[in-house]
């Protein structure tokens, strides 16, 4: 069940990029089960005039994942409110502060940012000749009471996708669709993410999906998302353990081969370091790191191909040396 409330929020966005401001939305989900948190950022990379760094900010709220009615309208009217409370904090910010750059401090005050605001305004004055302008007709950014209840919403498809897949994150921005540099007629782009952590129970490593379109009426943003989850559920179908195309997407790793890289990757910064040293002869260092392949890469060839051939030759010689191995012994299959 849906709200026009919903809708206002969407174009709010608009409204807000209408007039340069770039906002991101985050859902994630919590440690504890049944918890999530919300987060909004509303930022600009301009101020009255001046080119800046990112001028940025933010709200948040916790959220109910109990997947109860009651829970997802009260997620829904928490959402919107973290939208107006960032998007408030923006305008106050640009409207009390022209001579200088804003930042938000605890408990959402607003203060001067003494770094930026000595190196544009005071130090060295930078021109106020930055004025961009936006490609968002005025019709785009309009809300209509008759929206209606009960039509989907992307606020509402973005809860979906936290509560039915994972961790959600998505930025209404200039920055991708717009060439460097071209200050008049910015064009925009709505760019999100979808990170699941778990696919056909086999959990999953940090592989966010992503989409995008520069469709931004509401109708074609939440076409587009219903799209994109049509999308994963088409996945779902030919992606799964024992299946011909594999057991995950391309692109998705699962949990257990992501460490094995990490972990892999930082035994090889180990053993460059002792190369450089010259510490391989020691026999401590050859024990660990003897003991280490033993209990963890052996078989693997990963470890070899992430070293520089120089450090493979240096470590195959020395623990050949130190455990009498044959020659022909690959470094994949020693003991």
């Amino acid at each position: 069940m849906t709200t026009g409330y919903e809708h206002r929020i969407w174009a709010g966005r608009l409204a807000m990029a209408q007039r340069g401001w770039i906002t991101t939305m985050r859902l994630s989900r919590g440690t504890s089960a049944g918890e999530g948190f919300g987060m909004v950022w509303t930022q600009r990379w301009d101020w009255h005039g001046r080119r800046t760094d990112r001028v940025t900010f933010h709200s948040g709220t916790t959220l109910d994942l109990t997947y109860t009615p009651e829970a997802r309208a009260a997620n829904l009217a928490a959402l919107g409110r973290v939208f107006e409370r960032s998007a408030e904090r923006a305008l106050q910010g640009w409207d009390g502060f022209r001579d200088s750059i804003p930042q938000q401090g605890e408990g959402g005050v607003l203060m001067e940012e003494p770094v930026g605001t000595r190196i544009i305004f005071r130090e060295s004055p930078r021109p106020a000749d930055h004025h961009p302008t936006e490609a968002l007709p005025a019709d785009l950014c309009s809300w209509s009471a008759s929206a209606g209840s009960g039509a989907a919403t992307p606020l509402s498809l973005a809860l979906d996708f936290l509560q039915q897949r994972g961790d959600y994150e998505d930025e209404l921005t200039w920055l991708y669709s717009t060439p460097r540099g071209q200050d008049h007629d910015r064009r925009w782009s709505l760019r999100w993410q979808v990170v699941q952590r778990e696919w056909h129970g086999v959990r999953v490593a940090y592989s966010p999906m992503k989409w995008s379109t520069e469709a931004l009426h509401e109708g074609k943003i939440v076409q587009s998302l219903q799209d994109a989850e049509v999308g994963i559920r088409a996945l779902e179908v030919t992606h799964y353990p024992g299946s011909p195309s594999g057991e995950l997407p391309p692109g998705m790793r699962s949990f257990a081969d992501h460490m094995l890289e990490h972990e892999t990757t930082e035994r090889a910064k180990e053993i460059r370091m002792f190369a450089q040293c010259g510490e391989l002869d020691e026999p401590e260092t050859l024990s660990y790191l003897l003991e280490t392949w033993h209990k963890r890469w052996k078989g693997s060839n990963t470890l070899r191909e992430v070293m520089p051939e120089p450090t493979q030759d240096y470590v195959e010689g020395a623990l050949r040396q130190a455990h009498a191995l044959e020659p022909q012994a690959p470094l994949s299959t020693m003991p």
